[in-house]
């Protein structure tokens, strides 16, 4: 939100831009109300009130719905926000196939829709603008279209330049952003996953009312959100919360990895599975191999916490050594950024045993590790729609935000 400085007096025209602005955004956070309630606690008067709420009306982003009966026995209209004025599109490009949601105005996800599958030889500039195109005239006028919000997993800058895309080369050098404008023609937002995972966690799941915490995405790759006085916090190139290149060691200075990171080459979900494949090819006897079917290439991140939970020795060294490798991370975000929570998401959440087999033990070591208050670990609370959320939250935002940028706090 805008911070506003005025030197000497606002003109008329401008008071009542910003008192429009205001009353809109007051209306998002605690309507509905009606106009007296506005001016008493906003403290405007209610000439002004009205006027802002009559354009607001004429722009058809307020609506007044029933009369109820007010404190001096007169009757008032409440006033909402016209949750129906549009629609906007989130796209979670890291879904296996890639998800599009459709939302409206009060963010809330109308319809879900499974669409391709990413890999690096197909075109996800024409497949995407395609799928958009597609969701969009599925039950819905596509002019009431009015902003796009892609996640993808690559680093993006604040101008939502995507910067560097290490899981798939086809992101590489995309302008995704512009691409969409130009078909589309509305506002395009374009972040990283672990970002919008952070900020629907911060709005409407287990970072409501946080100040500090930081989202951890443990799925093939591992990335990071950070939530720094309840804002995003990206760093200089975008780059802040990629935390799969992290080393654990010294041999981590001679690592040279192509397309993952350090961390990400050890301790991913995709690493579980090689380790466990490559575990039973050298020892052979584990009850891993009984549970994929006598299949060594058939074991999967699920057998393997399986096998683990039912105290098969390969299996829990192999958990174990990621557990250990993720607090070694996590330890060190904790003793630089100090939060008060670390939200864990991603692939790992599915898998069986998550809590004994990860969550727990990461709370105890960094117990051990950090010479005060360790951060509390917690699971995600959105899990695989949490990407689509922080889109679809990003892209109401950013959209109202833009066209009614000033706010203020309220006193009742």
């Amino acid at each position: 939100m805008r911070s506003l400085n005025v030197s000497g007096t606002a003109n008329a025209n401008l008071q009542n831009r910003m008192n429009i602005s205001i009353i809109f955004n007051y209306l998002r956070e605690s309507g509905p109300l009606y106009r007296a309630q506005i001016a008493k606690h906003l403290r405007l008067s209610a000439p002004a009130v009205s006027r802002a709420i009559e354009s607001l009306i004429d722009e058809g982003y307020v609506l007044e719905t029933e009369k109820v009966r007010i404190e001096n026995g007169r009757k008032a209209a409440r006033l909402t926000v016209n949750s129906e004025k549009g629609y906007v599109i989130a796209v979670d490009l890291m879904r296996k196939p890639i998800r599009i949601a459709v939302s409206d105005f009060s963010a809330t996800i109308l319809a879900e829709y499974d669409c391709f599958e990413m890999k690096d030889e197909i075109d996800v500039e024409a497949l995407l603008i395609e799928e958009i195109r597609r969701v969009s005239e599925l039950g819905r006028n596509p002019a009431d279209l009015t902003a796009i919000c892609v996640g993808i997993p690559a680093v993006v800058d604040a101008n939502g330049s995507i910067t560097s895309a290490y899981l798939y080369g086809n992101l590489h050098d995309k302008d995704l952003n512009l691409a969409l404008r130009k078909v589309f023609n509305v506002p395009v937002f374009v972040e990283n996953v672990a970002n919008l995972s952070a900020l629907a966690e911060s709005t409407y799941g287990a970072g409501i009312g946080i100040d500090n915490f930081v989202f951890i995405e443990v799925s093939n790759g591992i990335g990071a959100g950070v939530i720094i006085d309840r804002n995003l916090y990206r760093g200089k190139h975008g780059g802040a919360g990629e935390i799969g290149y992290s080393i654990t060691d010294r041999g981590g200075l001679d690592y040279r990895g192509d397309s993952k990171g350090f961390l990400e080459n050890y301790a991913s979900i995709e690493a579980m599975r090689d380790k466990a494949i490559d575990a039973v090819g050298r020892n052979g006897k584990s009850l891993m191999l009984a549970l994929a079917g006598g299949d060594a290439a058939a074991i999967t991140p699920t057998v393997v916490c399986l096998a683990a939970m039912q105290g098969d020795k390969l299996a829990i060294g192999i958990v174990t050594e990621i557990a250990e490798l993720l607090a070694v991370t996590l330890s060190n975000i904790s003793v630089v950024l100090d939060p008060e929570r670390i939200i864990v998401g991603g692939d790992i959440c599915r898998l069986p045993g998550t809590e004994e087999l990860f969550l727990a033990p990461l709370r105890g070591m960094l117990g051990q590790i950090i010479p005060f208050d360790a951060p509390q670990i917690v699971r995600s609370e959105l899990h695989e729609k949490a990407v689509v959320v922080g889109a679809t939250h990003m892209a109401v935002e950013s959209l109202l935000v833009g066209m009614y940028p000033y706010k203020i706090q309220a006193r009742q």
